[in-house]
């Protein structure tokens, strides 16, 4: 069999261009996936590039415009657009942060209030007394 030689560079390979001889082998563990090892790139790079936009907001449908949840809604969990199997309860309830044990009690109040109640934690700026904190850091830096 005829050896093929690999793309010099990051040049990357659109999906489409995939010669068949590239792919045969591809999720097997003999090959790489294509683009993988020569500089092209994969979802999770991509997913490294987008801020909030996962396909967790879609409640884990594939098919779905994940990277447009955010601003439109259309397609996330709750949206008004169809999606198969919206009956995976635990996928819609991680893509709102209501992550549980199916042998826990229904307390999805409690860990939302929870969650709003420290979310200054995870973005200083949203607390109410953010400007109170800021002129105490600043008076205690002078002294």
């Amino acid at each position: 069999m005829e050896r093929l030689e690999e793309p010099e560079g990051d040049e990357e390979i659109a999906g489409d261009d995939v010669p068949q001889e590239l792919t045969e082998s591809y999720g097997t563990g003999v090959h790489d996936v294509p683009g993988f090892s020569i500089g092209g790139r994969t979802m999770l790079n991509r997913m490294q590039d987008l801020n909030e936009a996962t396909p967790e907001l879609t409640g884990g449908d594939i098919d779905a415009n994940y990277e447009q949840a955010n601003a439109v809604g259309d397609e996330s969990v709750g949206g008004t657009v169809n999606t198969p199997d919206m009956s995976v309860v635990d996928d819609l309830g991680k893509a709102v942060g209501l992550e549980m044990s199916d042998f826990n009690y229904l307390h999805t109040t409690e860990i939302l209030e929870q969650r709003d109640d420290q979310r200054w934690e995870l973005e200083p700026k949203s607390s109410d007394d953010y400007d109170e904190r800021q002129d105490l850091e600043a008076q205690e830096e002078i002294l």
